[in-house]
C-alpha cells in the first residue's frame, strides 16, 4: 500500500498530465475551429466570385503565369470544388513539366561546356575558313590564313627567327545589333599537345601597316550592320600545321558573366 506522501505525489502527477492534455486538446480545438472559420470564410467568398477566380485561374495557367497560379491556389487551398480541384492538378503538372524542362536545360548545358572543354579534339565545334558564325552582337568569319617567314614591307617589315613562322589570319566581323559596340573576336592558337600561342603584337601591326584589306576600328565603336577588317599574326614553331591538331581558335562575347562563344578552325599546312 501506497504511503500518504507516495498518493499525493500521484495526484500531483496526473494533475500535471490532464493539465498538459487538457491544455493540448484545446489547442486543436481552436486549431479546427480557427480552420473552419477560415475554410467557411473561403467558401464563401469562392462562391461568390467562382466564375472570376476559376477565369483569372485559367488565365495565369494558359500563360504559365506560375507566381499568380500559386496565389490563386494558396488563397483558396480548402476549397473543395471539381472545377478548380481539376486546375491544381493542372497546375501542379506545368511545375513538374517546368522542373522536367530545367532539368533538361542544366544537362545540356553541362554537356556542351564538357564539350567546349575538349580542346584537344579536332572536331569540337570547328569551322572551315569562309564560314560565318555569330552570337547575339557579332557575325564572324576567317577570311584568308597563311604561313610566312616574313610580315611587314621592304622597309617597316620583319624577317622571322631562325625555326620561327608566322601564321596570318585576316578575319572580318560584323556588328549584328542594333547598338554601337566594342566588342571584337578574340584569337589564339592551340597545339596538339594543349599549348597556346596569343597574337604578336609587333608582327600583327607590321602586318596591317603593309595590308590593303585592314581597316579595323581600333579606338571607335562598332555600328549597327558595320564590318570590320581585321587581322592577327602569330609565332609559331616550324613544324607548326603539319601534324593534326593545331587549330585556330576564335571567341567572341566573352564578358564578365558570359562565357562567350568559341570556334575552332583546324590548321593543315602541306
Amino acid at each position: 500500500m501506497d504511503n500518504p506522501a507516495q498518493i499525493q505525489y500521484n495526484n500531483k502527477k496526473k494533475k500535471r498530465l490532464i493539465f498538459i492534455f487538457g491544455g493540448i486538446g484545446v489547442f486543436l480545438l481552436l486549431g479546427f475551429i480557427s480552420s473552419s472559420q477560415n475554410h467557411a470564410e473561403q467558401n464563401e467568398l469562392f462562391l461568390a466570385n467562382k466564375e472570376t477566380i476559376l477565369s483569372d485561374f485559367r488565365t495565369a495557367l494558359d500563360e504559365e503565369n506560375m507566381s499568380r497560379a500559386a496565389e490563386i491556389k494558396s488563397e483558396f487551398n480548402l476549397i473543395d470544388d471539381y472545377e478548380f480541384k481539376a486546375m491544381i492538378s493542372e497546375y501542379k503538372s506545368i511545375l513538374k513539366s517546368e522542373h522536367e524542362r530545367e532539368k533538361l536545360a542544366t544537362k545540356a548545358k553541362r554537356d556542351q561546356e564538357y564539350e567546349d572543354s575538349k580542346v584537344g579534339l579536332l572536331n569540337v565545334r570547328s569551322i572551315s575558313k569562309g564560314e560565318s558564325f555569330r552570337g547575339k552582337v557579332l557575325d564572324v568569319r576567317v577570311t584568308d590564313i597563311k604561313v610566312t617567314d616574313h610580315v611587314g614591307g621592304a622597309i617597316l617589315g620583319e624577317d622571322s627567327q631562325s625555326g620561327v613562322l608566322y601564321f596570318v589570319v585576316d578575319y572580318r566581323y560584323e556588328n549584328i545589333s542594333k547598338s554601337p559596340t566594342r566588342e571584337s573576336p578574340t584569337l589564339s592558337v592551340i597545339s596538339p599537345d594543349g599549348a597556346t600561342y596569343s597574337a604578336d603584337i609587333s608582327a600583327s601591326a607590321l602586318y596591317a601597316g603593309s595590308s590593303d584589306k585592314y581597316n579595323e576600328e581600333v579606338f571607335s565603336e562598332l555600328q549597327p550592320r558595320v564590318y570590320s577588317n581585321g587581322v592577327e599574326v602569330f609565332k609559331v614553331p616550324q613544324d607548326f600545321g603539319k601534324t593534326n591538331g593545331w587549330k585556330l581558335k576564335i571567341t567572341i562575347e566573352d564578358a564578365m558573366f558570359s562565357k562567350g562563344i568559341t570556334r575552332y578552325l583546324p590548321i593543315s599546312v602541306r
